[in-house]
């Protein structure tokens, strides 16, 4: 089963899945990781950040396509879609160390905007901006090489000894927390998804079946695996099959879910929501601290419709200056 046609590639599906891998992000951050364990989170709403790397991964694909392969073309342009991203996240921490009261200096800002410090899920701009400078390198590789299964196999044999070098004492978890290392099989699996499954669907079953293992392992028992770092809990390589499972079930079924042209808009503006959920949880939820009820219903449709309407401002931005900073189909 073909998960995207590359001829004619289906982008009401991918826009579906960075809405409801945002939504759950949002949703994620709501609950203390206590509550997401007893309500099977890594196996639904946790797997949000992974859902978003294997979109990217599909992402890139087309873009990849789009410029025939013209790498000096795509860097020509990368720049300026980095700037736009990151003069928003700018933003974004100047609101939050504002809020603190945090001594404003160049150190420190600098500090925040490399290692994403500052509101949860900061450490996804650095990681995003290394997917989109990178990514496009391994697709050239997965050209040359014609073979998915093998482009398949290095990915995730790469991931799995960068993975095992990242468990040495020189590196924090301030600075893991941001390497893409962490995410370069799903995004992998995401390119080679664009021309269908790599390997027959039981085989798809089998491999989501020892990945949902490993999940339950590390989240249910407690298991710490010496090869692979024990920080992040299950978002490692070998959770990325379930994964892979997860979004082909909802390629198959999406369009049964009401209101899923609503969760596309959404997913037409993750950057943007994602910003806001790290400003809203960063200032307004702790502000809210003695009223937990009111700051859980609060955030989810606040986080959404602020976030929509920066997606909104920034494409209008991008329009008058004809930057290509987020094309609907390259988020």
């Amino acid at each position: 089963m073909n998960v995207i046609n590359p001829d004619k590639p289906d982008f009401e599906y991918l826009d579906f899945l960075k809405g409801a891998a945002i939504l759950s992000l949002v949703l994620l951050h709501v609950f203390p990781p206590r509550v997401l364990i007893w309500l099977l989170a890594p196996l639904h709403i946790w797997q949000a950040v992974p859902a978003l790397l294997f979109a990217a991964g599909l992402t890139a694909t087309f873009t990849f396509s789009r410029y025939a392969g013209d790498l000096k073309a795509y860097y020509c342009h990368l720049p300026a879609r980095i700037f736009y991203l990151y003069l928003a996240y700018l933003a974004v921490v100047l609101l939050c160390m504002g809020y603190e009261s945090e001594t404003m200096s160049l150190s420190a800002l600098l500090s925040h905007l490399i290692l994403g410090s500052k509101g949860p899920g900061g450490y996804f701009v650095s990681l995003f901006c290394q997917h989109l400078a990178i990514f496009p390198l391994l697709l050239l590789l997965r050209q040359k090489l014609g073979n998915d299964r093998i482009f398949l196999a290095i990915c995730f044999a790469v991931s799995a000894i960068l993975e095992f070098l990242c468990r040495y004492p020189g590196i924090g978890a301030d600075v893991y927390r941001i390497l893409y290392v962490r995410y370069l099989a799903v995004a992998a699996l995401g390119a080679v998804c664009a021309r269908g499954e790599p390997w027959p669907r039981v085989v798809t079953l089998v491999l989501a079946v020892l990945s949902f293992a490993y999940i339950a392992l590390v989240c249910y028992f407690g298991l710490d695996f010496g090869f692979i770092p024990a920080d992040w809990g299950f978002q490692h390589y070998p959770a990325w099959f379930y994964t892979l499972a997860l979004v082909l079930l909802l390629k198959e079924h999406y369009r049964k879910i009401p209101f899923q042209w609503v969760v596309a808009g959404l997913g037409r503006a993750w950057t943007a929501i994602f910003l806001v959920q790290m400003w809203f949880f960063a200032t307004v939820w702790v502000g809210l601290a003695d009223h937990w009820i009111l700051r859980a219903l609060l955030a989810p449709p606040l986080c959404l419709i602020l976030g929509w309407l920066l997606q909104r401002g920034l494409r209008f931005l991008a329009a008058l200056r004809n930057v290509p900073i987020t094309p609907k189909t390259a988020d």
